[in-house]
């Protein structure tokens, strides 16, 4: 049997456990959980999904296109614009690309600037085997190769250049050029030594097949910029610079 001192012993007891339980139950000033948390969704047929976007018509779909292999036929005369790879095999660097410049050159060193529009790259090596073994190799084993071709570049004509310019023989033409007399004298190299370049002759042929010869004076048209005296060309003008006449 209990005494009246154990009674009040146990309620105290009993008291100060239920002051714990409500002070661990009772969230603290700093918590950040103030409200219910919410109850997870455990059904996934409820759960919001994004609509799918539908997939286009076959005929409005991107299909990627490979690039075509375009072959080139390597007795084609090079152009202006075409990019080759030049290899003179006992220097021992390799390949090295080229572009043909509006001029019809390339630069190949040591020899520098040389003329190679219109000619094949069997032409344009043989020429440059003769000229490197003439003055800086004792064989010189040279290789070139059409990498890539201006499309947009198709040649549709022909001048033809002769006499006291540095490289004679024929000019291509550009539809997208428009040149003129002095323009195709820059192209074969400019003026020789001794050229009569007051007097430069042009022949043309005529739709009824006459012949029509004219002169140019190319070096007043450089020097007073005479555009108005510096005629257009045309396909298959013949180009002569004759050379002055020297008295001694």
């Amino acid at each position: 049997m209990m005494t009246c001192h154990s009674r009040r012993l146990f309620a105290a007891t009993v008291l100060i456990a239920g002051c714990a339980l409500r002070a661990d139950a009772a969230p603290g000033a700093g918590s950040v959980f103030h409200d219910t948390p919410l109850p997870l969704n455990n059904n996934p047929s409820d759960t919001p999904v994004a609509p799918s976007v539908p997939a286009a018509p076959a005929e409005y779909q991107t299909v990627p296109v490979r690039p075509r292999a375009v072959a080139v036929n390597p007795d084609r005369p090079l152009h202006v614009g075409d990019q080759v790879s030049l290899e003179i095999v006992e220097d021992k660097s390799g390949p090295a690309p080229k572009i043909v410049t509006a001029t019809g050159e390339i630069d190949v060193p040591p020899l520098g600037r040389v003329h190679v529009a219109g000619k094949s790259c069997a032409q344009v090596e043989a020429e440059l085997k003769r000229k490197l073994e003439a003055d800086y190799y004792y064989t010189a084993t040279v290789r070139l190769a059409i990498d890539s071709v201006r499309e947009e570049a198709q040649v549709f004509g022909k001048i033809y250049v002769a006499g006291a310019v540095k490289v004679p023989g024929p000019v291509l033409l550009d539809p997208s050029e428009h040149l003129t007399v002095s323009n195709i004298i820059l192209k074969a190299g400019g003026f020789a030594q001794f050229a009569a370049s007051n007097n430069v002759r042009v022949t043309r042929k005529q739709k009824n097949g006459e012949k029509q010869t004219f002169s140019v004076d190319v070096l007043g048209v450089w020097r007073a910029a005479r555009k108005a005296e510096d005629p257009e060309v045309l396909d298959g003008d013949y180009i002569y610079v004759p050379q002055k006449v020297i008295n001694m």
